[in-house]
């Protein structure tokens, strides 16, 4: 299991508030995407009830309980397995007093009996070590909630039996002890080595926090999403989704943070790792793009222009406030702003443009800006009138 203290850090980030503007859900409709959603919930289920049960179990326990107590059975096999070595390692011992050619294949095959025993000893000894700390473990996560409900339902339910956590003694599965010293558990008739068993993966705090803080700053940056800088964006949420566990925690665990990713298929892990993608980087654009407008609009209101009985459209008002104009009469005479003096506003591609340095608004002696039509400040600047309505979006 990941560090805790990184695992609880970037819990805290993800929970303090930082929630996506744009929320990163399924398209609506698809039957597809809602049959996948029944099967994640469904699995996502089967955990927490697991989950219940661990903690109905560690709450019946009193204050003082030792984790790590072996129950009875599993006293029973260890006692019974030391007994058994001991035998082995005693017989082999007067075997050998009794052999006076060390050379013997008989002298060497007790010599390897003894040599086996010690090495079960030493082996069962880091078993029933690794067993208690993966077992504390385990407890602790059910506790803090941090395993991810994108474990498989059947490997986490036997994680808890194998731990002898779930509520009721008689569902819990106490460990054997193989003659290497190797400890298994006979569940449902099939015997599970613990060498071969996975600990239940936790939640991705990191990568999770870190989705939703890129939506956040996309958001604040004011600006589209495109080109290079959107090209990088997908390169890193590819190079995070690298690990399975990380797609698989993505998908359970974080609806209600705003990531709802619930309804992506994990029979195939590399195509739920493109669906992400793809999913998280249109709302990326998406989000951009709504923090931009909106940053316009409050700019738009900071500025906004007299009463314009003009007749000008809608779209025709939007180019001239966005630049920074007012339309003042008929004759469509505008004022163009000192800071706007070196712009122009592009309707097509919705931005600003630079132009040359020296194109500066007309001011009167007083420093403040002057009213000139369009056809002076096609002049001034030396574009063509049509240039000039184009670029205001007046044609």
């Amino acid at each position: 299991m990941a560090d805790n203290s990184l695992i609880d850090a970037n819990r805290r980030m993800l929970q303090s508030g930082r929630r996506p503007v744009v929320e990163f859900n399924a398209p609506q409709g698809n039957n597809l995407f809602e049959g996948h959603q029944a099967i994640n919930t469904a699995r996502r289920n089967k955990i927490a009830a697991v989950n219940a049960s661990v903690s109905s179990s560690m709450g019946k326990m009193k204050s003082d309980v030792d984790l790590t107590a072996y129950s009875k059975e599993e006293q029973k096999n260890i006692g019974k397995f030391l007994t058994g070595q001991r035998s082995l390692y005693a017989n082999s011992a007067n075997a050998l007093a009794k052999i006076s050619d060390t050379s013997s294949p008989e002298y060497q095959y007790h010599v390897d009996v003894m040599n086996g025993v010690n090495n079960s000893f030493t082996n069962l000894k880091n078993q029933l070590d690794s067993y208690k700390e993966n077992k504390i473990e385990f407890a602790e996560g059910i506790r803090m909630g941090l395993f991810s409900e994108g474990n498989d339902d059947m490997q986490y339910s036997n994680a808890a039996m194998m731990y002898g956590l779930v509520d009721g003694e008689k569902t819990n599965v106490p460990f054997e002890i193989a003659e290497n010293g190797n400890l298994g558990f006979n569940i449902g008739g099939e015997y599970v080595s613990y060498n071969d068993f996975e600990q239940p993966f936790s939640k991705d705090y990191k990568v999770a926090s870190g989705i939703l803080s890129q939506s956040a700053d996309l958001y604040k940056n004011h600006t589209l999403l495109q080109g290079p800088q959107k090209d990088l964006l997908r390169l890193n949420l590819m190079a995070s989704l690298r690990d399975p566990n990380t797609i698989k925690s993505l998908v359970s665990d974080f609806e209600s943070d705003g990531l709802n990713l619930s309804d992506i298929p994990l029979d195939d892990i590399d195509a739920a790792r493109n669906m992400i993608v793809d999913r998280i980087m249109n709302s990326y654009t998406d989000v951009a793009a709504k923090g931009k407008a909106e940053y316009d609009a409050k700019r738009a209101d900071k500025n906004p222009g007299p009463a314009n009985n003009s007749g000008y459209s809608a779209s025709q008002k939007t180019a001239l406030n966005r630049l920074g104009v007012v339309a003042s009469n008929p004759n469509i005479t505008i004022t163009i702003p000192q800071q706007a003096g070196k712009w122009l506003y592009n309707s097509e591609l919705q931005q600003f443009n630079k132009v040359d340095s020296d194109l500066q608004p007309v001011l009167d002696g007083d420093g403040t800006t002057h009213e000139i039509s369009l056809k002076e400040y096609a002049k001034h600047t030396g574009l063509s009138l049509d240039d000039v309505k184009s670029n205001l979006g007046l044609n």
